[in-house]
Protein backbone atom coordinates (compact mmCIF):
# COMPACT_ATOMS: atom_id res chain seq x y z
CA UNK A 1 0.00 0.00 0.00
CA UNK A 2 0.96 3.47 -1.12
CA UNK A 3 2.19 5.90 1.83
CA UNK A 4 -0.66 8.19 1.10
CA UNK A 5 -3.22 5.39 0.78
CA UNK A 6 -2.10 4.72 4.12
CA UNK A 7 -2.34 8.06 5.89
CA UNK A 8 -5.62 8.53 3.98
CA UNK A 9 -6.70 5.17 5.63
CA UNK A 10 -5.49 6.15 9.15
CA UNK A 11 -7.46 9.34 8.89
CA UNK A 12 -10.84 7.60 7.74
CA UNK A 13 -10.92 5.26 10.40
CA UNK A 14 -12.86 5.67 13.77
CA UNK A 15 -10.77 6.53 16.18
CA UNK A 16 -12.63 4.30 18.89
CA UNK A 17 -10.77 1.91 17.38
CA UNK A 18 -11.64 -1.58 18.92
CA UNK A 19 -8.33 -2.62 20.65
CA UNK A 20 -8.05 -5.49 23.43
CA UNK A 21 -6.04 -5.16 26.20
CA UNK A 22 -4.18 -8.11 24.80
CA UNK A 23 -3.59 -5.99 21.53
CA UNK A 24 -3.36 -2.95 23.04
CA UNK A 25 -0.25 -4.49 24.73
CA UNK A 26 1.00 -6.08 21.72
CA UNK A 27 0.82 -3.26 19.42
CA UNK A 28 2.62 -1.06 22.26
CA UNK A 29 5.47 -3.28 22.21
CA UNK A 30 5.56 -3.28 18.30
CA UNK A 31 5.81 0.22 18.73
CA UNK A 32 8.79 -0.04 20.61
CA UNK A 33 10.68 -2.26 18.11
CA UNK A 34 9.58 -5.90 19.28
CA UNK A 35 9.69 -8.80 16.56
CA UNK A 36 6.46 -11.60 16.90
CA UNK A 37 9.07 -13.69 18.25
CA UNK A 38 9.76 -10.96 21.21
CA UNK A 39 6.22 -10.42 22.18
CA UNK A 40 5.81 -14.08 22.41
CA UNK A 41 8.76 -14.55 24.75
CA UNK A 42 7.92 -11.46 26.43
CA UNK A 43 3.99 -12.11 27.11
CA UNK A 44 4.91 -15.81 27.76
CA UNK A 45 2.84 -17.16 24.15
CA UNK A 46 3.18 -18.26 21.33
CA UNK A 47 4.16 -16.54 18.14
CA UNK A 48 1.03 -17.79 16.82
CA UNK A 49 -1.24 -16.36 19.20
CA UNK A 50 0.83 -13.19 19.15
CA UNK A 51 -0.13 -12.86 14.93
CA UNK A 52 -3.98 -14.70 15.54
CA UNK A 53 -3.93 -11.28 17.92
CA UNK A 54 -3.16 -9.05 15.40
CA UNK A 55 -5.04 -10.40 12.50
CA UNK A 56 -8.29 -10.11 14.60
CA UNK A 57 -7.20 -6.43 15.57
CA UNK A 58 -7.00 -5.72 11.74
CA UNK A 59 -10.15 -6.88 10.60
CA UNK A 60 -12.16 -5.45 13.60
CA UNK A 61 -10.36 -1.92 12.39
CA UNK A 62 -9.94 -2.24 8.62
CA UNK A 63 -5.95 -2.33 9.07
CA UNK A 64 -3.85 -4.05 6.62
CA UNK A 65 -0.38 -4.12 8.89
CA UNK A 66 1.13 -3.47 11.85
CA UNK A 67 2.34 0.11 10.71
CA UNK A 68 -1.35 1.38 10.33
CA UNK A 69 -2.10 -0.82 13.63
CA UNK A 70 1.17 1.32 15.40
CA UNK A 71 -0.27 4.62 14.14
CA UNK A 72 -3.60 3.99 15.55
CA UNK A 73 -2.86 3.09 18.72
CA UNK A 74 -0.27 6.23 18.81
CA UNK A 75 -3.75 8.66 17.97
CA UNK A 76 -5.32 6.95 20.73
CA UNK A 77 -2.91 6.99 23.50
CA UNK A 78 -1.30 10.46 22.55
CA UNK A 79 -3.68 12.45 20.12
CA UNK A 80 -2.35 15.73 20.84
CA UNK A 81 0.68 15.08 19.24
CA UNK A 82 -0.76 13.08 15.73
CA UNK A 83 -1.01 14.96 12.49
CA UNK A 84 -4.37 16.40 12.19
CA UNK A 85 -3.98 17.09 8.24
CA UNK A 86 -2.64 15.02 5.23
CA UNK A 87 -0.23 17.74 4.80
CA UNK A 88 0.98 17.35 7.95
CA UNK A 89 2.14 13.42 7.14
CA UNK A 90 4.69 14.00 4.68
Amino acid sequence: MHYLETALLICSIDMEARFSPRQTEIVSLIASGYSDKQIALHLQVSQRTVRTQLERLYAANGLHNRSQAVLIWAQAVRPETQPTTLREWK
